[in-house]
């Protein structure tokens, strides 16, 4: 009986050594299926103007696979509790260069890559800040000089019809994920007024419009407005060029640039002078770029 127990023992030590080392080559091979380490995005920056390229990439620290089935992209902003899907589909580069700073402020993006044989990739985070057009820039377009032109020239019309009024606009950009961001121009004008006691500037009112969906958001990104002339006024009459305070208080409270047209900044203007003068532009408030 001694002897049948002492040959059972190494028959069940050698099935026992075989199933240890049939389980830790699985494990073994299992592990090297899933790497250890995150893929991160390349190529992007830590500041971005509204409506700019992103120019990011998801690396893999080696070469893109070519079993990839699909990807998504998401995104959050720092006043966000959840990220949501902006792009997604199938790449074989894990390159997107049609992807677009859309949303103001921090931004954080994130990506998950699914593979053919089930197997799931996630990036790191990737953050951002995304800020408004400059004002210098937004001044040079086309558009914005036309639409500049054409209020300083109503401005002066209405003036000389006795109708003295201040005329302007916002610019406000409309900005998907994936998609070049499109501008539009909102007009206004102030109360019409024939007061020369106070300088008969009469403050204009603007419709400051942000709204934000998933994966778009349009903003307002800068105003602009006139001052009129005081030539149908006496030459006692007078009043300072430049902006207002009511003008930097809308400008600072809404964190936006505003630009005014008038006869000058920081002089004064009196009643009777030349009404086709052309204007100067100057700053109301901080700010640079919409933040």
């Amino acid at each position: 009986m001694r002897k049948l127990l002492i040959f059972i023992i190494p028959v069940l030590f050698f099935a026992c050594s075989e199933d240890k080392e049939d389980r830790c080559t699985h494990t073994s091979s299992f592990t090297r299926t899933v790497p250890s380490e995150k893929w991160t995005f390349a190529g992007g920056k830590d500041t971005y103007v509204l409506g700019e390229r992103l120019g990011i990439r998801i690396s893999t620290g080696g070469d893109i696979p070519t079993n990839i089935s699909s990807f998504a992209l998401e995104m959050k902003t720092g006043t966000d509790d959840r990220y949501v899907t902006i792009a997604s589909g199938y790449s074989t580069t894990l390159q997107f260069e049609n992807l677009y700073a859309f949303k103001l402020g921090l931004c954080y993006i994130k990506g998950t890559v699914y593979m053919d044989d089930g197997r799931v990739m996630e990036t790191e985070v990737f953050d951002f800040k995304v800020m408004g057009p400059l004002i210098s820039d937004l001044i040079k377009k086309t558009e914005v000089k036309k639409h500049m032109n054409d209020c300083w020239n109503d401005t002066k019309s209405s003036e000389e019809a006795n109708s003295r009024r201040e005329f302007g606009f916002v610019v406000q950009m409309k900005v998907e994920s994936e998609k070049e961001p499109i501008y539009s121009f909102s007009e206004t004008t102030g109360t019409s007024s024939n007061d020369c006691t106070t300088g008969a500037v009469n403050t204009i009112q603007f419709n400051i419009d942000d709204i934000e969906n998933n994966t778009s958001a349009s903003y307002s990104v800068a105003l602009f407005h006139t001052h009129p002339p005081l030539t149908n006024c006496p030459s006692t009459s007078s009043r300072e060029t430049g902006p207002s305070d009511q003008d930097n208080n809308t400008a600072n409270d809404n964190r936006i640039p505003s630009v005014v047209l008038d006869y000058g900044s920081g002089g004064i203007i009196y009643g009777g002078h030349n009404r086709n003068s052309f204007y100067t532009l100057s700053y109301a408030g901080n700010y640079t770029q919409k933040l």
